[in-house]
């Protein structure tokens, strides 16, 4: 129950940071690029990792994330140009979103597994 109270509670979380990561970075370097990228990529990164860690996600289940997410806004960014630089973010930080769930949820369900087939082998006595 409470993983699932976790969860619930950050997606909320991670779109308004998301939106906030973009109006820092407009605000910091207005729209200077390469700077204004590495800035969003950063912040897309800030929240893999806060998903990771307080989800409890395996390390490499955020790296591909990233590697994948950070990949899809690059190309959003050299298919639409920069005029809309910021908008172009909120597809890519919702697919980091839903793939951490999925992948959260399904490293959660292989522990499971494990653990239990642990519980029922009984080693083989000599």
């Amino acid at each position: 129950m409470k993983s699932k109270l976790l969860w619930l509670l950050l997606i909320p979380c991670a779109i308004f940071s998301g939106m906030g990561y973009g109006f820092l970075a407009h605000y910091l370097v207005r729209d200077k690029e390469p700077w204004f990228t590495f800035l969003l990529l950063g912040g897309l990164a800030t929240t893999i990792a806060l998903i990771t860690w307080l989800g409890g996600i395996p390390m490499v289940y955020a790296v591909w994330t990233f590697v994948g997410t950070g990949s899809f806004y690059l190309l959003l960014r050299l298919l639409f140009g920069k005029g809309s630089a910021l908008e172009m973010l909120m597809p890519a930080h919702i697919m980091a979103i839903l793939a951490l769930l999925t992948m959260g949820a399904f490293s959660q369900q292989k522990q499971t597994a494990h653990l239990r087939k642990a519980a029922t082998h009984t080693p083989a006595t000599p």
